[in-house]
């Protein structure tokens, strides 16, 4: 249970760190806007330094709902999630979803408040809904194989790591996950 709740916590922090505040002034912007697909394809082939900025480009575009009200809702509910009010933030992110069922970021959000509560089960339900509603969401991948290796199952983390990898190659918080299960997996072979 330590162990789960430290991969937990490094998964919090690390999908965490790369949220920025936005304020309340927010830009429409579809979840469907025409630079993703060329800012995916130019991640996947792009330098580590590179991949920083155009990994931040595309958080920032997907966390814009295309609604100014969802966005402020979404926006509330990051700012209480970072003060740890996680039961507050999980009711901002679920008003975020009602609002705009198909908004991603809003699924991840409430994944990660549910997680920090030790509610595994949900936070996995809603990174899977997140993944419906965008494939190539980096971050949800991401966490969800953390969770997958909190929980004990260092194959289907080590599945959700590669599909991260393809995605965007130089996510420092999977390289460091692929290393940590390969390691594990050497002392368990000895």
């Amino acid at each position: 249970m330590a162990k789960r709740g430290s991969l937990i916590k490094h998964a919090l922090a690390a999908t965490g760190a790369l949220w920025i505040s936005l304020g309340a002034t927010v830009v429409m912007c579809q979840a469907s806007d025409t630079k993703i697909p060329t800012l995916l394809d130019q991640l996947a082939i792009s330098s580590p330094e590179a991949a920083q900025s155009i990994a931040k480009e595309l958080r920032f575009l997907w966390r814009k709902s295309g609604s100014d009200a969802v966005d402020v809702l979404y926006q509330r509910a990051q700012d209480t999630l970072e003060q740890q009010n996680f039961t507050r933030a999980c009711e901002h992110f679920s008003a975020a979803i009602e609002f705009a069922p198909d908004f991603a970021a809003a699924y991840l959000g409430r994944a990660r408040c549910y997680a920090a509560q030790d509610y595994v089960g949900p936070a996995i339900a809603d990174l899977k809904q997140a993944l419906i509603a965008n494939p190539n969401h980096f971050d949800a991948l991401a966490f969800l194989g953390f969770l997958y290796e909190g929980l004990g199952y260092p194959a289907r983390a080590q599945e959700v790591y590669d599909l991260v990898l393809t995605i965007h190659p130089h996510h420092d918080d999977v390289i460091k996950a692929q290393d940590r299960l390969g390691q594990s997996r050497a002392r368990s072979t000895l």
